[in-house]
């Protein structure tokens, strides 16, 4: 028994916690006419670009609407009707090309994020059961992975969010309204950075706190294990 507990306190050790960096998420920069131009980063997985029904926005969409006005309440930086012509030249390109683009990846990352998660929380949960069996005291790393799941749980909501974003972007008429086009690029900065932030949140919790608890426990297995073969061996 105590063997498998620490192959899965092992199992856990390996499991890959690497934080986004806004990078991987998108890339936003100011071009000379003053709009915005998405574009492609280091990819952190591969998505394909097809898209179900369920994910293409009318422009009439009621939710959508609602989104794009409390953007554009919401923006800081107005925008001058010349910036508005040029904005309107480049933005359907930017939807067709950089924009999809970034969706499909932003797909990938949601999928492959959740997997990675689901697989720390289940060995997480599985290696408490099996200390509980051994009357090794879990309190402390129950707690922690109470406050892991929330970081998870905040950060797949912002993910939801930025996602979002990212496709109101791609499926709006920006001609018809550069403004929320604007307004839109600017909430997809802010979110990218603010999914950044939480998914580097977890890796330092997970590195910093979860990993040495374990440590602490293995430990304390490794020598009640020494025990276990000691009076086995009849040296005791």
């Amino acid at each position: 028994m105590i063997k498998r507990i620490r192959f899965i306190i092992s199992m856990i050790f390996v499991v890959p916690i690497v934080a986004l960096t806004s990078n991987a998420l998108v890339s936003a920069r100011q071009g000379d006419s003053g709009s915005e131009a998405v574009s492609n980063t280091t990819a952190v997985v591969a998505s394909p670009d097809n898209e179900t029904e369920t994910e293409i926005v009318k422009p009439d969409d009621v939710d959508l609407l609602r989104r794009l006005t409390d953007r554009k309440t919401s923006l800081k930086t107005k925008l001058t009707t010349a910036e508005q012509s040029r904005l309107k030249l480049k933005c359907v390109p930017s939807q067709t090309g950089s924009i999809k683009s970034l969706s499909g990846r932003i797909k990938g990352i949601e999928t492959s994020r959740r997997q990675t998660h689901k697989n720390l929380l289940d060995r997480l949960d599985k290696l408490v059961e099996k200390l509980k069996v051994k009357n090794v005291d879990t309190t402390e790393l129950e707690a922690e992975i109470v406050v892991l799941k929330t970081k998870i749980a905040t950060f797949d909501a912002d993910l939801v969010l930025y996602k979002q974003a990212i496709t109101d972007l791609k499926s709006m008429d920006c001609v018809a309204d550069p403004v929320s086009f604007k307004a839109s690029l600017e909430t997809a900065r802010t979110l990218k950075q603010t999914v950044a932030t939480d998914s580097e949140s977890i890796k330092s919790y997970v590195n910093d706190t979860i990993k040495p608890t374990l440590k602490i426990i293995r430990t304390a297995l490794e020598t009640a294990e020494k025990v276990e073969t000691n009076k086995t061996d009849g040296t005791q």
